[in-house]
């Protein structure tokens, strides 16, 4: 479900392609919990959910927010994952919960991740970070800043999400050294 203003991607050929790399570079657990920032509609956290204990996922988007939590419910996701409407760089909405995170996935706008985030996330006790994004300056920006937490690039798989252009998206792997 998307209400008519969302983000969305918008190749529906290759998101199958990038969601799929990210969940297989996530190497969640059962009884994982994770942490999905600007998590949209919701799309990864479902996917997630039924590979993990606990998902959260945050975005400021409350309409996004509200498609998250029909989109949980109605893929049978609604008491593994909840959403909550914030922005993400506020870590209040989620630094209750930063010990209880193994893992985490971002997917944030072309700005990249916003700095308080950096430092949320690396007040969590997550392994794994996965970055998707689509504009690979921020990444490599975030990847710096995120490499001073003890987080390592181990992988990075290019997904031409929008062919015959010069951009394209990424999905990198962090690991916590």
């Amino acid at each position: 479900r998307y209400s008519g203003a969302v983000f969305s991607q918008v190749n529906a050929f290759q998101i199958e392609t990038l969601y799929t790399k990210a969940i297989e570079m996530l190497a969640a657990e059962p009884g994982d919990t994770v942490l999905d920032l600007y998590c949209g509609v919701g799309t990864l956290s479902v996917l997630i959910g039924d590979a993990v204990g606990a998902v959260t996922g945050v975005d400021l988007d409350e309409r996004a927010v509200f498609d998250a939590k029909e989109n949980a419910a109605r893929n049978g996701q609604a008491d593994r994952c909840q959403f909550v409407c914030g922005d993400v760089g506020d870590g209040q909405l989620w630094k209750a919960h930063l010990d209880r995170y193994h893992r985490v996935v971002v997917n944030p706008p072309r700005a990249g991740i916003a700095k308080r985030a950096v430092e949320g996330i690396a007040a969590t006790r997550a392994t794994r970070v996965i970055y998707v994004s689509c504009n690979p300056e921020t990444l490599a920006r975030d990847c710096r800043l995120l490499s001073a937490h003890r987080y390592s690039i181990t992988r990075v798989i290019p997904v031409d999400m929008f062919p015959q252009t010069t951009h394209v998206e990424c999905v990198a792997l962090l690991e916590r050294t």
